[in-house]
């Protein structure tokens, strides 16, 4: 196993597999995990489960997986799944992003509709007051929640159950994704937009860096340095940056659209597309070099990577 894991007062243990992929024969399913303890060699678990899933990720003791029928999928061990039953949202919404902190799960989406629960199980709708448009991502750090997506739009929640917009200068843009590090929190976008927040999204400061029409998909951060990659549908890149605010371009990629990006460890995942074929390239070294894994075949759809620690 690349990573020894030693269990901390508080912690939960974590599963056989600290690396789980979602995903299929074709995009409506039946869907089903594929699991790794190295985050490089990737096996199917358990049963497959109607509908696909872009939405995995564990806390409370169990993966929780949501279908886009809004069904709740959990697993204590990434290998048997049980269904915990539909989400608490109107027909038609769409969940686009989960994460798990601080003792809660929070999943939003279309209709800037968001849901909390503390055990995965039991799900509750929140007021969320976003604006308009739908939720792209969210995340926690600092002490509060952040969720952002369409026409720039950032809520803010210190408990996860009420939230309230938060009044911003950010140019247009459709925002893709949110993290805290370093003492700040810094969110990407579409139209090549990447800002940073040291005051929890009252003020931002905006870093030029992504030139043209690019949109800036995904970002992580690896415990020394964040890396986001940016992509205008034929050029794809990645950057890096170890304080937040000065960065610089470490890699492109000719074979693959970046999708999604996970850090766990000292190992990033990063999902992407060549037209409707899955790839996943792995580095360890910050985004400095990419490592395509093997998918397993049955694989022809992958929609989302996670990692568990």
């Amino acid at each position: 196993m690349l990573w020894e894991y030693m269990l901390g007062s508080g912690e939960e243990a974590l599963p056989p597999d600290i690396w789980l992929m979602m995903g299929g024969p074709s995009y409506s399913g039946p869907w089903k995990a594929a699991g790794s303890s190295d985050g490089v060699n990737f096996e199917f678990r358990g049963d497959a489960f109607p509908g696909s899933s872009f939405n995995v990720c564990r806390g409370a003791g169990r993966w929780v997986s949501i279908a886009t029928t809004n069904e709740v999928f959990t697993s204590v061990d990434g290998l048997d799944w049980t269904s915990a039953g539909m989400l608490p949202v109107p027909d038609g919404t769409t969940i686009n992003c989960m994460a798990f902190a601080n003792g809660l799960f929070v999943a939003a989406g279309t209709g800037g509709r968001l849901v909390t629960s503390p055990d995965g199980l039991t799900w509750t709708l929140r007021t969320s007051n976003f604006p308009s448009g739908q939720i792209g991502a969210v995340a926690y750090g600092n002490g509060i929640w952040m969720a952002v997506g369409s026409s720039q739009n950032v809520i803010t929640s210190t408990n996860g159950t009420t939230w309230a917009a938060k009044t911003n200068s950010l140019p247009a843009s459709n925002l893709t994704g949110a993290i805290y590090a370093m003492g700040m929190w810094v969110v990407i976008g579409t139209a090549g937009l990447l800002a940073t927040s040291a005051n929890n999204g009252t003020s931002w400061t905006v870093r030029n860096l992504f030139a043209g029409s690019k949109n800036v998909m995904t970002i992580a951060f690896t415990g020394t340095a964040f890396f986001a990659a940016a992509t205008d549908g034929v050029d794809h890149v990645g950057y890096v940056s170890t304080n937040g605010t000065a960065w610089s371009m470490l890699v492109t990629w000719t074979d693959m659209q970046p999708v999604k990006i996970t850090s766990g460890g000292s190992r990033m995942a990063l999902l992407g597309y060549d037209g409707a074929t899955p790839f996943v390239k792995t580095s360890t070294n910050h985004g400095a070099s990419w490592s395509p894994i093997t998918i397993p075949a049955e694989l022809a759809y992958v929609g989302a990577i996670a990692y568990a620690g």
